[in-house]
């Protein structure tokens, strides 16, 4: 399984001080809860290197800085996953509390925001060759 962690910086719309507190500690966080450094995928507009995690520049969304998740996940699915690997993709500022196991799931895995609501805000997804 990896973990996605995604910045998009607007230059002329924010100062990176303001996401850069969240980039850093989601790397401590990811890397206290025990992902390896291979595993964990931060997709960003910049190039960046926190803690050994290098950021995987791409072309991201430039009119929503926070909607630009499901094309980082669109670019990881395309160019950093092999078959049947399995992402967790997370907002900037949602915070994975403890340890657990990859889900069973078909082909995405949502999480539950309050019954009967999903939300985008965690996401699992899985990359799948039809045959």
């Amino acid at each position: 399984m990896k973990n996605l962690i995604v910045a998009n910086y607007q230059r002329e719309n924010q100062s990176f001080d303001t996401i850069e507190p969240f980039v850093k500690a989601q790397i401590e966080n990811s890397l206290d809860l025990d992902w390896a450094i291979e595993d964990i995928l931060f997709i960003s507009n910049f190039d960046y290197e926190y803690m050994g995690v290098e950021a995987i520049v791409a072309d991201l969304n430039v009119f929503c800085m926070t909607g630009s998740k499901i094309f980082a996940e669109e670019f990881v699915i395309n160019n950093h996953l092999n078959n049947n690997d399995v992402i967790f993709s997370h907002d900037l500022d949602a915070w994975q509390n403890e340890l657990f196991e990859c889900p069973v799931f078909s082909d995405i895995g949502l999480s539950e925001y309050s019954k009967p609501r999903f939300i985008g805000l965690e996401l699992f997804l899985l990359k799948v060759i039809d045959s």
